[in-house]
């Protein structure tokens, strides 16, 4: 095939891209500034390295369709450049190292090309479809001693033979790869201790997992990612996941998807110590009572960072929490965050002991919530939440942020009793998806949490002196919330505990876009964006009177105040789910969008 120009002007930018050091070096003066040509071997290997290394990262992944391909452009322009490229290209092994089986002549030429390095290949489902199971394991015995990373890229095809396909000894492997969605109504593939010999195996993903588990120990195993179909899920499968993870004593990243709803029948005496683990990932709506019950049997470091995006179901009404080292630590907490939103709860727990976190998302059942013994509506998640309050220490908590609705504040106040040593309180009464298609006030969970902390029979968070309020409401020029701030601040003063920092900020309903909030599929909103300078309310500016009312009536009973206006953003700002993207978590896949670390709270900012 004729080599393309533009496949060169493609090389030349991949060597320019990835070397921009060399443009910014200073040239002394006299001295020659060296011709591209004339760069060492060894330099144009450091070149070739990074630019097919950054480019193949995309075939590392948990999830496959099946058709995959390692994508080797760069490494075929680069040999294609010239001569000089060209030897220099194939006098590195590892250039050739990854490749997939689309292509049979190119699958052999890569593999004489790496020679002896580790080799990293792609199984996909028209190669084991069109080849009989003797033959695609001959192969996978053939490069066995030096292969590395076994991807079985096998998607929705009806495949029954991964079992028989994987028995060969596999000495050098590190990470093994099994994504094959199809789902068996009559019977499922049995996988046990095959690979054999698996002793260097460092990372294990199935993508999803029914059976198929190695039952022999694997102690250099580091990454585990499984996802489930709830379907598929079988009783005996999770003593099998504690089997696994018994023999994984080195075990360090622990990501389950989906984790389906079972009878949990595991014994609190077994427990399963995982002490060099880093992260515990749960997530993809994963149910919050199997999560709770495997949990509970893990002796993991206070310094886990802890991720759980599950669904609660009926175990909220009822629910039993496992043991948090980190939340029961002297040292634990220092900042802690919670928000509702009708179904969902949402708490996130950090500081103290570096680097743990903890991230709770729950949607709690099927209903928004019903009504009590009083006549008043009572979601699911409250009833979480205050086993939150009660299971754990949260003595170290000295700032916290929350989220309320106006039929939620109850909720939080009881939770801030647990708060003993909080010092800055961020309350911002947001309307959930119901209340601002309809533009009613957030009065009422103004009003309840001022009188809980103007209450002097129990003093609600002693040591507070600073608070930051954020209302959004349908009548941001009234000055009826004035009369609740002040009233609470008078009251703190009087008994001895006086709020000295306090800043506002009132925001229209109308400026906030409520597109998304359709079907109950998202609560997540936002401002509207400055220049839809036609839409109702956009960007709604505060009166200069508004500002100079609530100055008027509460600076003088702080030491220091301030009213923000809508645009501008009175709280510090929040980490995003990059902080729990732990290192080395994503060493050997990227993970599935649905099990991304996303931190963000469904609220307005």
């Amino acid at each position: 095939m004729p080599f393309r120009r533009r496949e060169v002007i493609s090389a030349h930018s991949l060597l320019r891209c990835a070397i921009p050091a060399f443009s910014d070096c200073p040239v002394e003066s006299g001295e020659r500034t060296m011709d591209i040509h004339e760069l060492p071997a060894e330099i144009f290997a450091i070149i070739f390295d990074h630019a097919v290394v950054s480019e193949r990262q995309s075939s590392f992944c948990v999830a496959f369709s099946g058709t995959e391909t390692v994508d080797t452009r760069s490494l075929i322009a680069i040999s294609h450049v010239c001569s000089r490229w060209r030897d220099i290209a194939l006098s590195i092994p590892f250039l050739w190292s990854r490749v997939d089986t689309t292509n049979k002549s190119r699958l052999k030429t890569f593999e004489e090309r790496s020679r002896e390095a580790p080799l990293s290949l792609i199984v996909n489902a028209a190669y084991v479809t069109s080849n009989s199971v003797h033959r695609c394991r001959n192969l996978l015995v053939a490069c066995s001693s030096r292969l590395r990373r076994l991807d079985l890229a096998l998607g929705e095809e009806r495949y029954r033979d991964v079992d028989r396909l994987l028995r060969f000894d596999a000495p050098a492997l590190e990470c093994l790869v099994v994504s094959h969605s199809y789902w068996w109504d009559d019977s499922e593939p049995s996988f046990s201790d095959r690979p054999r010999r698996m002793k260097r195996l460092r990372a294990l993903a199935f993508t999803p997992l029914t059976s198929w588990m190695p039952q022999t120990p694997l102690p250099s195993l580091t990454h585990i990612y499984l996802s489930f179909q709830s379907h598929g899920f079988r009783q005996p499968t999770i003593h099998r996941l504690v089997s696994l993870l018994t023999g994984t004593p080195a075990l360090e990243h622990l990501h389950l998807s989906r984790l389906p709803a079972y009878t949990p029948s595991l014994q609190r005496s077994h427990s399963v110590p995982l002490i060099h683990l880093k992260s515990l990932n749960l997530t993809n709506q994963s149910d919050l009572r199997s999560a709770a019950a495997l949990i509970t049997i893990l002796a993991i470091q206070e310094t886990v960072l802890i991720r759980l995006d599950c669904h609660g179901g009926d175990f909220v009404a009822n629910p039993l929490l496992p043991p948090l080292p980190y939340l029961n630590s002297m040292e634990g907490p220092t900042r802690l965050d919670v928000g509702s939103g009708f179904r969902m709860l949402y708490l996130l727990a950090q500081g103290g002991r570096a680097p743990s976190r903890l991230l709770v998302r729950t949607r709690c059942g099927r209903f928004y919530g019903h009504f009590n013994g009083n006549g008043a509506i009572r979601y699911e998640w409250e009833d979480l939440l205050t086993c939150f309050a009660t299971t754990y220490s949260f003595s170290c908590v000295v700032q916290s942020r929350l989220y309320i609705d106006s039929a939620g504040s109850a909720a939080f106040i009881h939770f801030l009793r647990h708060l003993p040593l909080l010092k800055e309180l961020e309350l911002l009464l947001y309307l959930n998806s119901d209340v601002l298609r309809y533009g009613v006030a957030a009065i009422d969970g103004l009003t309840r949490m001022c009188r809980a902390l103007s209450d002097e029979s129990s003093v609600l968070c002693p040591h507070l002196h600073t608070l930051r309020v954020q209302i959004i409401c349908a009548t941001s020029t009234s000055l009826a919330y004035i009369g609740d701030l002040k009233r609470m601040l008078l009251a703190r003063t009087c008994m001895g505990y006086p709020i000295s920092s306090l800043a506002v900020q009132v925001i229209d309903v109308a400026s906030i876009d409520k597109s998304k909030l359709e079907d109950w599929k998202s609560t997540t909103v936002q401002r509207r964006s400055s220049e839809d300078t036609n839409a109702t309310g956009a960007m709604t500016h505060v009166d200069h009177d508004l500002s100079e009312a609530y100055a008027d009536q509460l600076a003088s009973l702080v030491d220091e105040f301030h009213f923000y206006a809508p645009e501008q953003s009175p709280f510090p700002p929040r980490e995003t789910g990059e902080v729990w993207r732990v290192p080395g978590a994503e060493d050997y896949w990227t993970l599935p969008e649905h099990d991304e670390p996303i931190s963000t709270f469904p609220w307005v900012y």
